[in-house]
Parts: structure tokens; C-alpha cells; sequence
């Protein structure tokens, strides 16, 4: 029994187990958090006979694949589109763009559930094509899922150019310009198969060249499969692997010898990931020696009373004019690691006002029992400007 298109549509789209007349259990999605549960590739379960414009589009997609593929001049843009100047390709590509329009959607749809994997292929090149960066972007996430080897092993490869032209664009304000959800090629590297995991690991290579600090916490997830890559005999995932780490620390050296590279990627995590890493308004704090180190040097320095004393300074738009806190002295290592200086004025933490080092112990440990993993806190600087940084307590 055939489904009538929008029916069917809808039922796509619908969050959730959707159960429809003709069997389709529910629609692929990407995992939220894929390291919950074992790597699996898209099952698809749409075998509705495609019509009308999208059948349309998928034609042509497939008529520019084969021009571009047998092309002697096949290239890439210097928008990371392929190109040539064969068979009038790049003529055909113009019109295929403006026929594209807001089709994104639908290719979203081929790409995850149509059975057909000429479609797929097919929906997998149109994606350059459509007019949203964006959206090119957003479509190239479901490559990972893709159940055909073949049109992994073949759309994946090619993407790399469009990622290098587009990923690291930054706007006038400095921010980038495009996000890319690179979760699903951290989730690929998880699979047996090795060229799997050698084109995944490719894929973060790029994208750390373009944006070190997106990608960076993979290098973190990824510890069980990177360091069984630096010690496998097989050259091929090793050497991806060795280029990923590279892209994300230039500086970065991995031995050839077994041992010697897991040292070294342990170094790298390390550097790129130390126990106290301050951002701006954010300070992180994961476990090790250094969060060790802090917690017992910054205990005594408070129960000391060596922590400061209570002071105030005049601040504009006081209730009182004034603002009562915690003067601090002389800050140890590593408890200078987290951004304050001497001469600061404690005022609160997590709303509650620190006037004396009695307040500033008291108000920490009974949030530290009561098993908080997030503190804000509250000061003056030198200069009389109001300043205040939340300090996250990790797991590891």
C-alpha cells in the first residue's frame, strides 16, 4: 500500500517512535549522546516511489555526478563546490542551484531513510549545491550514518575541500560564521571497520585546521581509539590520527614507537586540557594534581586568616554608596591560577556575602557538600569595576 506523499511527510517529521500504515517503524536521527550506546549506521525504511520535483532534482544530481566523476578536469572551488568544464557542467550547476531552492529538507529526508542508495548518493552530491552554506553543512553531518560503504567511502572523501573553505569563516565580529555538527564523525571513529575510522579521523584533521578549539574535546572523548591507533600495527588509522593530533598542536611530536606515542598524546591532553583552564568569565577545574594541589594549599591559605581582611570601596550606584567584602593579600600558586589578584574585593559567592575568611570557608564547603559543581563568584577589582567568574568543578 503506497502513502500518500504529505502523510508520509509528516510522519517524518513527527519527533519520535512514529509507527505509519506500509511499516516505517520511525525516522533516523542522528544520536544526542552517541557514546551511550553502540555505533550504528541509518536503517533505511522509506521505499516510497519518489515523484515530482525532488525525483526531479535527484535526476539531475545524478547526471552531474556522472559528468563530474569522469571529468579529466574535476575540481573544487574555491568554495569547496566541485567544478569542471566539462559536458557544460558548470551551466547545469547554475540552473541546478536555482532549482534547489528550499530543498534542503527533502534531501535531509532522502539522505536518512530512502532505502534506494542511487537516491542517497545522489541526495549526498545535490547537498553542495544548495544555496545555504548552512545547510550544505548541516546535510554533510549525516555522512557518518550513511549504510553503504561505497557512497561513504566516495561522499566523505569529498567533503573535506568544502570544510576547509567554509568551517573556519569568521564574520566581522570575529565569531564564526557557520557552525558543523562534527559529533557524528567523533562517533564514526568508534566503528571496527578501519577505513571507516581513517576517513572520520580525516574529517576532524580538517576541521581542526580550520577551528582548533571546536574540535579539541574530541582528542578527549576519543582516548580508547586514539591510543589503540598510536600502538596498532596498521600505518593507515595511525597515520590520520598522528595528522589529527598535529592539527590541533603544530608543536606536537608523536613518536614512532608505541609507548613513547601514547606519552606524548597524554602530554598533548594535558597541554590543551590542564587542571585549571581560565575563559574569560569561565574557569574549569578538572580533576588531577593541580585541583588537588588547590583545594589543600587554598584550605589553609583561608584558614590562616593569611586569605585577607575585611575592607570596603566606594562603588557608584550602591544602595550605601560603599561595598563591604573580603580584601585579598598575597594569592599562592596554584590559587592565583584562577584569575584573581591581590588587592581584589571579595564580595559574595553564589549570592551569599563574603566579609571575613570565616565567611569565604563557610559558604565553600557547605556548597562543596552539598555536591555543587558550579560557584560563582563575586568581586571588585583594583580599578573599582565590578567583576564576576562562575568556576565549574568537572568529572572526569
Amino acid at each position: 500500500m503506497k502513502i500518500p506523499g504529505p502523510i508520509l511527510l509528516l510522519a517524518l517529521l513527527l519527533p519520535g517512535p512514529v509507527r505509519a500504515q506500509g511499516g516505517i517503524p520511525k525516522r533516523n536521527a542522528k544520536p544526542r549522546d552517541p557514546f551511550k550506546a553502540p555505533f550504528r549506521f541509518f536503517v533505511p525504511r522509506w521505499s516510497i516511489e519518489l515523484k515530482g520535483e525532488i525525483r526531479a532534482v535527484l535526476e539531475e544530481a545524478k547526471v552531474l555526478e556522472r559528468i563530474w566523476s569522469s571529468a579529466k578536469d574535476r575540481a573544487f572551488d574555491e568554495e569547496g563546490r566541485p567544478t569542471c568544464k566539462t559536458g557544460g557542467f558548470e551551466k547545469r550547476v547554475a540552473a541546478f542551484r536555482a532549482r534547489l531552492g528550499t530543498m534542503a529538507g527533502h534531501l535531509g529526508l532522502v539522505l536518512r531513510d530512502h532505502v534506494r542508495t542511487d537516491w542517497r548518493r545522489a541526495a549526498h552530491f545535490a547537498s553542495f549545491f544548495v544555496p545555504r552554506v548552512q545547510d550544505s553543512l548541516d546535510l554533510f553531518s549525516y555522512l557518518p550514518y550513511e549504510p553503504d560503504f561505497g557512497a561513504r567511502r566516495t561522499a566523505i572523501p569529498r567533503i573535506l575541500p568544502f570544510l576547509r573553505a567554509q568551517a573556519g569563516r569568521r564574520g566581522e565580529n570575529g565569531k564564526l560564521r557557520y557552525s558543523f555538527d562534527y559529533q557524528p564523525y567523533v562517533d564514526l571513529c568508534r566503528v571496527r571497520w578501519t577505513p571507516d575510522r581513517r576517513l572520520a579521523f580525516r574529517v576532524l584533521g580538517t576541521l581542526a585546521k580550520a577551528d582548533r578549539d571546536s574540535v579539541a574535546e574530541a582528542a578527549r572523548f576519543l582516548k580508547p581509539w586514539i591510543e589503540k591507533a598510536l600502538v596498532s600495527g596498521d600505518k593507515s588509522p595511525r597515520r590520520e590520527v598522528v595528522l589529527f593530533l598535529n592539527a590541533l598542536d603544530p608543536d606536537a611530536r608523536i613518536p614512532s614507537s608505541p609507548e613513547e606515542a601514547v606519552a606524548a598524546y597524554r602530554g598533548l591532553i594535558r597541554r590543551l586540557f590542564p587542571d585549571i583552564l581560565l575563559k574569560d568569565g569561565l574557569c574549569e577545574i578538572r580533576p588531577g594534581r593541580d585541583r588537588d594541589r588547590l583545594v589543600e594549599v587554598g584550605r589553609e591559605w583561608i584558614r590562616s586568616g593569611k586569605v585577607g581582611f575585611r575592607d570596603q570601596v566606594s562603588v557608584e550606584g550602591s544602595p550605601l554608596g560603599v561595598a563591604y567584602g573580603l580584601r585579598l593579600r598575597k594569592i599562592p600558586e596554584p590559587v592565583d591560577r584562577l584569575g584573581l589578584k591581590e588587592g581584589d574585593l571579595l564580595t559574595a559567592l553564589d549570592g551569599q556575602p563574603i566579609l571575613s575568611p570565616e565567611d569565604l570557608l563557610t559558604a565553600l564547603e557547605a556548597r562543596l557538600r552539598a555536591g555543587a559543581r558550579s560557584l560563582v563568584l563575586e568581586w571588585i577589582d583594583a580599578k573599582g569595576k565590578r567583576r564576576a567568574r562562575r568556576f565549574l568543578l568537572l568529572r572526569d
